[in-house]
């Protein structure tokens, strides 16, 4: 049975995504953005699909320097000793709309500790269309675009959302494609947080 992708291509409020929450799997992807491995499962009919699939990566964060939605820059240097999530993701996107809440509050009781998320936007339309999103969801972080340079440097990007753990020496230690799971992976990143202060 193959993973069910899907994506929304207009600016559609939250309260829509409630209702779509049941349906989501594992996150959006055009199909061209996806290699056959990733269409490929081996779960019969009965078998529920998980909401995120986790794999390890072990590269070193990819050099990068960014200007934010804010107007400042942001740079690979900069996160040099912070545990790090860079969250790949589109305002067309479900999921990825389904989950931006729980980010701004997880950055919201971290952000005075060694940690960051990047909010990775892959918007054709840039800030123009990213930048009102932005300020309907409060996103706290920052955030940038990306013409899919960073995404391929980070070992892919197959759908979204797709986000990355960083460790505090700049290693890309693992990748989650759909929803980052915030409530089972906090305890894992406290520890990687402690282990910096």
């Amino acid at each position: 049975m193959s993973l069910f992708y899907f994506g929304l291509r207009h600016h559609i409020r939250p309260v829509v995504f409630l209702t779509l929450a049941g349906i989501l799997v594992t996150g959006c992807s055009r199909p061209t953005d996806r290699p056959d491995s990733a269409l490929e499962t081996a779960q019969t009919e009965e078998e529920e699909v998980a909401p995120y699939t986790r794999s390890s990566v072990d590269i070193p964060l990819p050099t990068f320097s960014f200007a934010t939605l804010s107007g400042d820059t942001i740079q690979h240097d900069d996160l040099t000793g912070k545990i790090t999530l860079v969250n790949f993701w589109a305002t067309w996107c479900g999921p990825c709309v389904y989950e931006i809440p729980e980010l701004v509050v997880l950055y919201d009781d971290w952000k005075d500790r060694n940690f960051e998320i990047i909010g990775v936007s892959m918007d054709d339309e840039g800030f123009e269309i990213v930048g009102p999103f932005a300020e309907d969801f409060a996103i706290n972080y920052p955030v940038v675009i990306d013409d899919g340079t960073l995404a391929d440097e980070m070992g892919g990007v197959y759908a979204l959302p797709t986000t990355f753990i960083v460790d505090a020496t700049g290693t890309v230690t693992d990748r989650f494609i759909g929803l980052f799971p915030v409530d089972e992976i906090r305890d894992e990143l406290d520890a990687m947080i402690k282990g910096t202060e």
